[in-house]
Parts: C-alpha cells; sequence; structure tokens
C-alpha cells in the first residue's frame, strides 16, 4: 500500500495585469494569462513585500537619521574647537613662561647694574671732564714756553721789556687786508725790546724758528740815546701755535711757511 505525500505550493497572491487603456487580457484556461502587447512585464514568483507603516513614520525615521548627523557634525567641530583652543592655551602658557623668564633675568640684571653704579657715574664724569678740556683749550696757546723761545732768539746785548699776547678774534681767521703782507693767523704778539741797532736784522730772521710764527712787523725803532735802540715789534701766529693738548684739533701741519717779512724804519 503506498502513501501519497501532498507538497504544498506558496500561496503566491495573484495579481491581474494592467495594461494600456483600450487594451484587453486574453486568459486561456489552459496557457494561464496572457497580456496583450505593450503590458507592463509582471514577475512570477517574487518575494511580496508591503509596507505597513504611514508615511509620516518613515519621514520622521529619516528626520531622525539627518538630526544625528548633524548632531555628530556639531560634536566633531566642538571637539576640534576644543583642541585649537587647548593648543593656543598651551601656546600662551609657554609665552608667558618665557616672558616671566626674561624679566626675571632683567631684573637680576638691574640689580648687578646697581652694585656698580659708581663706576659708571665716575664714567661719566670722565667723558664731561674730557670734553670741557677740550673745550676750554680750544684756543690755548702755552705762552710760558713761547716767551722762553722768544727770549732765545734775543741776540747779545738785548732785553725783552714787555710782551703783550691775544688771541685773534673772531678766533682762526683775521682780515689779512688790515695789515699788508701778513698771512692768516690766529694770535698777535707785541713786543718791546732793547737791542743795538746792528742786530735788529738778525733778530727779525731769527724769529722763523718760533712755533707758529707767520710774521713779525717791526712798529718802531728809536734811539734811546744810550747806544741801544727801542724796539717795537708785532709777531702773527697760527695754528700751529696751539697747546693741543687733549687733542682739539689733531697733528697738524702749518700750511704756511715760515717766512720773514720785514721793513725797517728809524725815527
Amino acid at each position: 500500500m503506498s502513501t501519497a505525500v501532498k507538497v504544498k505550493k506558496p500561496f503566491l497572491p495573484q495579481r491581474k495585469p494592467v495594461g494600456p487603456v483600450g487594451n484587453s487580457v486574453a486568459v486561456s484556461a489552459s496557457a494561464g494569462p496572457r497580456l496583450s502587447p505593450g503590458a507592463g512585464a509582471l514577475t512570477i514568483g517574487g518575494e511580496p513585500r508591503v509596507h505597513l507603516l504611514p508615511v509620516d513614520v518613515i519621514e520622521r525615521k529619516k528626520l531622525k537619521i539627518v538630526k544625528r548627523r548633524v548632531a555628530t557634525g556639531v560634536v566633531l567641530a566642538l571637539v576640534l574647537c576644543g583642541i585649537a583652543g587647548g593648543a593656543a592655551s598651551l601656546s600662551l602658557s609657554l609665552d608667558q613662561a618665557a616672558l616671566t623668564a626674561a624679566q626675571s633675568q632683567t631684573s637680576q640684571l638691574l640689580a648687578q647694574e646697581g652694585k656698580y653704579g659708581q663706576v659708571n657715574k665716575i664714567k661719566t664724569d670722565i667723558a664731561s671732564i674730557k670734553s670741557a678740556q677740550k673745550t676750554g683749550t680750544v684756543q690755548e696757546i702755552l705762552w710760558s714756553p713761547f716767551v722762553t723761545s722768544l727770549q732765545a732768539t734775543l741776540p747779545a746785548g738785548a732785553s725783552l721789556t714787555q710782551v703783550t699776547a691775544a688771541i685773534d678774534s673772531p678766533f682762526s681767521t683775521t682780515d689779512t687786508e688790515a695789515v699788508p703782507l701778513v698771512g692768516a693767523h690766529i694770535a698777535t704778539v707785541n713786543l718791546t725790546l732793547v737791542m743795538p741797532q746792528n742786530t735788529i736784522p738778525t733778530w727779525l730772521n731769527s724769529l722763523s724758528t718760533l712755533k707758529g710764527f707767520v710774521t713779525a712787523v717791526p712798529d718802531s725803532v728809536t734811539n734811546n740815546a744810550v747806544g741801544t735802540y727801542n724796539v717795537t715789534a708785532t709777531i702773527y701766529l697760527n695754528e700751529a701755535a696751539l697747546s693741543d693738548r687733549f687733542g682739539n684739533t689733531g697733528a697738524k701741519t702749518a700750511t704756511t711757511s715760515a717766512t720773514s717779512t720785514t721793513t725797517g724804519g728809524t725815527n
């Protein structure tokens, strides 16, 4: 005796094909439904899917997804801002620490400088003194050595009775037209001497050995009735006669050659 097994086929919903308006569907009992030309294709045996949820529910789900993505982006932006802020704060802290260290070092240096404040004052005083020395001696001629050199030029039997010397005004420039045959000069020396007449020309020529000598002009020669003559003369000096003790003018060489220009006369 045989037993027949009946296999149940899955239930497939039957859908009527929908064709264009005016088309008809021919159904045959033996061949199944037939679609008229132009009708849409029908898939037989596909997995049935039915959306039972309302459209509002689906839209809310989509909105939640969008909100979740936006929230994630905001969180990431906040995290990045926090990292940037932390880096800026760290850099500011490092700069502040460096500034504090520099200020501390400056305070230490100032404290050390304060210990040697007296030295700085002495340096300033020395500089002021040197400046004053240069200013005060810019027109200086050492007259004592000059007079000694002048006496050394006197011939035998001559004596120097009076010497008057002065720096010209304005300093270093004098109107040479006022005194003919006189070169540029800065100082004038007036002399009164007693000497034999025959020694006067020799003495005038010997004055060229004086420091800064420009020229000498005899103003008068008078007989004093005792065999000698009273002589008054003027000597002109240039910048070479300056002492330059503190380097006011530096080492200068007189550009004017020391020449003796003399004119004689007897009253």
